[in-house]
Formats: C-alpha cells, structure tokens, sequence
C-alpha cells in the first residue's frame, strides 16, 4: 500500500480527488466541516436515519452530488482519539474493499 498525507483543497473534503472518500465523524460532539456538499449529505442522512451517530456504523453513498469522489463512506468513531479514529477508518475501508476503488482518501 501506498499513503500520503495531503492538504485539503480549498473545497474541502469534497474537493478531493479520488475513487472513493472516507469521512470519519465523531458518535459525540461537533460534527467536522468537510464541505457543503458533504455536510448536506450527512445531514441528510442523519435526518432520514440512514446514519446513527454511534461507534461503528458506516454508511455507503455512491456519486454525491458536489464531491469529486466517486464513492462516500461515513464512518462513526466512538470519540476523537486516534485509535478510535484508526478503528472507524478500518471500518469504512472495510465497506468499499470489494468495489471497485483504487484510490481511497481518509479524512476526519
């Protein structure tokens, strides 16, 4: 495996180039700002309970609107530490490993 740590453009998570995008979201607290187009499909999803806000529940969204990538995970880790962070990566990694992405984008 290849990985590299990038700047965000400045349309945020949206805007990054890739085959599929994994967004990190805390269970708790203040959801992150990833974008507009992002931030209005999560909410969305939230609203319609498609997505929990509880450790480990990921949701797939093939080709939203606005973002650049190809295919959305959201990913819920339990609180802002890194291994939490490590454990709902994996699991929205885990969510897109028999599809077709090559290149995959984790941001939180």
């Amino acid at each position: 495996m290849d990985f590299q740590t990038l700047a965000l453009p400045d349309a945020g998570a949206a805007g990054v180039n890739a085959d599929a995008l994994v967004a990190v979201v805390p269970a708790a607290g203040d959801l992150p700002k990833l974008g507009a187009p992002l931030d209005a499909a999560l909410a969305d999803a939230m609203k319609g309970n498609d997505l929990e806000r509880k450790a480990g529940r990921t949701l797939y969204l093939p080709r939203v609107p606005g973002v650049k990538a190809g295919r959305v995970v959201f990913a819920v880790a339990k609180d802002t530490s890194a291994k939490a962070f490590k454990s709902a990566a994996a699991a929205g990694l885990a969510a897109l490993k028999h599809g077709p992405a090559k290149h995959v984008a984790v941001v939180g």
